[in-house]
């Protein structure tokens, strides 16, 4: 039987259950030590490295861009306590601009200064610190939002800020931090993974081997963590599995779209009858060297489609985070389009986040987040950004099963894949059957409170894992019943190798496939593919075919 490779998208781990919100300590700032060029020449600027990141002041930005294609002018509302940016405006200096560069290391707490543009009424997602009472900005955030060219080059520990160029969020060349690895890898089965991760505003992928804890510096947030002598603009850790699993840059997590940021959403692919059609007749425009396209029958004012290796991904008009209260809040790129009004009547409003209304849910499984209406059709969940106290000692490897199985079959149930472990023994419920893989048996359990249609957990060697339902593990074809067998993921049939041929048909909405040298009435490959609100799944199954 063939194998699915799983393709497995997320954008945060365990999103659903996470402990309770603390207040971010002061980070620590350190004056950026690299060599900073304005369109070539070397300027000084009063700026500082927090967790490997520049941030700068916004009226610095301003002063080197002035009388350039890239200018813009900044109003300062002392009694709303916001800044306002108008691209292609004149500056006026204040005569504070360019101080001596800070000396020493100095501690920054997150700032809650609310950034706008003109004619805009939605805030704009930017970070920003507040040291000696000064907002440094991360430059990679005005690059963004200002369409100023950015520009990294490590060898030369050199930071460009360009205004003959527009804003392209690409890293330098990532180094091969997974090469001496002596920590598992992924495997031939495709262990447990997601393909891309969000950390700190920006897509991450997966690289296939994870590092060993000693290279592991401190945890950044939630279950990122800091790899010793990399720049996390280039490279960071995720701890999944008990293994710290290297995340190389890719992207920003958004695009900007008639000067509005939209969060993509890599979860979702583009397909007919998925309710997230895109229109491909005609691009709509670039941005971050991505393509940008319109969605069927939906406003681009609410969403848009971003075409990323072959693929049409939905991005919503929303921003990537909100800061409340000194903690920032990810927002989750499962955004509710329309029809958010019956959402709304479970939870319970609570007030403003930023220009936002924001609302809780009653259930205490989700007692730390916080859901954010953006306009009047788009509602989505955020979740704090949770950073452990100081002295915290790092999570060791994982010592349970041989194999993480990146989907289990729940016989005459369906195929499940994987979510994530389960720390919680109170969420675990009946026993429901036993499955055998590759020789490593596994107790199938309901999860209490939720239907097992839905979601089921496996354990093996006392470890217990997550898994959402993706697709159905029989079909019709030919009016004969398929059934694929997991127990037997690694034989052949009848002594040959499962190659797949021509399609032959169809089982329903999935294509069947015939196999090389193999009679259809004995067993075919079927493409399928699923989703859930976690994560989404296709590839090729092998059915056999139950009664000959």
């Amino acid at each position: 039987m063939k194998f699915l490779r799983v393709s497995l998208i997320a954008v945060l781990l365990s999103v659903f259950v996470l402990p309770a919100a603390e207040t971010h300590a002061a980070a620590t700032a350190t004056p950026t030590n690299s060599t900073v060029l304005v369109d070539g020449k070397s300027k000084t600027f009063d700026s500082y490295n927090i967790d490997g990141f520049n941030y700068f002041k916004l009226r610095d930005i301003a002063y080197v861009m002035n009388g350039t294609a890239k200018q813009f002018a900044i109003d300062w509302n002392s009694t709303k306590n916001t800044i306002t940016l108008t691209p292609g405006a004149a500056y006026v200096a204040t005569g504070d601009e360019m101080t001596s560069k800070g000396k020493g290391t100095k501690p920054a707490t997150l700032s809650n200064q609310m950034v706008f543009m003109a004619g805009e009424s939605a805030q704009i997602a930017i970070e920003a610190y507040n040291i000696d009472g000064y907002n440094y900005f991360k430059l990679r955030d005005l690059g963004m939002v200002l369409d100023i060219g950015v520009g990294w080059d490590g060898a030369k520990n050199t930071i460009s800020i360009l205004s003959t160029k527009g804003y392209t969020n690409t890293a330098s060349a990532q180094p091969d931090i997974a090469s001496a690895s002596s920590e598992p890898s992924r495997g031939v089965f495709g262990v447990a993974m997601f393909n891309y991760y969000r950390y700190d505003g920006n897509y991450y992928g997966l690289s296939e081997q994870g590092i060993d804890v000693q290279d592991i510096e401190k945890c950044l947030y939630n279950n990122y963590y800091k790899i010793k002598g990399i720049d996390p603009g280039v490279s960071v850790a995720i701890y999944v599995n008990g293994v710290y699993w290297p995340l190389n840059y890719l992207f920003s997590d958004s695009v900007i779209y008639n000067g509005k940021p939209y969060l993509i959403n890599l979860s979702i692919f583009s397909s007919p009858g998925s309710g997230f059609e895109a229109d491909t007749s005609d691009s709509i425009g670039s941005s971050n060297s991505l393509r940008l396209y319109a969605v069927k029958n939906c406003a681009v004012t609410d969403e848009i489609a971003v075409l990323y290796e072959g693929m049409y991904h939905p991005a919503y008009q929303v921003l990537s985070r909100i800061n409340m209260n000194g903690t920032i809040y990810d927002v989750d790129p499962m955004v509710g389009v329309d029809n958010i009004s019956q959402s709304l009547q479970s939870l319970q409003y609570k007030g403003k986040a930023g220009p936002y209304d924001f609302y809780q849910s009653t259930d205490a499984t989700e007692a730390d987040s916080i859901f954010v209406k953006f306009g009047d059709n788009l509602l989505a969940r955020a979740d704090p950004r949770i950073v452990p106290p100081a002295g915290t000692a790092l999570p060791q490897p994982y010592k349970g099963p041989d194999m993480v199985l990146g989907e289990i079959q729940y016989k005459n149930h369906g195929i499940y894949a994987y979510v994530g472990m389960i720390t919680d023994t109170r969420q675990v419920g009946q026993l429901l059957d036993t499955e055998t893989v590759s020789n490593q048996s596994y107790e199938i359990y309901s999860m209490n409170d939720v239907d097992p249609s839905r979601s089921i957990i496996a354990q093996s060697g006392g470890f217990y894992e997550q898994y959402d339902y993706q697709f159905p593990d029989t079909i019709t074809y030919n009016g004969a019943t398929y059934q694929a067998d997991y127990s037997r993921m690694n034989d052949g049939i009848l002594g040959v190798e499962v190659i797949k041929s021509d399609a032959i048909g169809k089982a329903g909405a999935y294509t069947v496939y015939a196999i090389q040298r193999i009679d259809p009435s004995v067993a075919v490959i079927v493409e399928m593919s699923g989703s859930s609100a976690n994560i989404a799944t296709s590839g090729d199954i092998t059915f056999y075919r139950v009664q000959f």
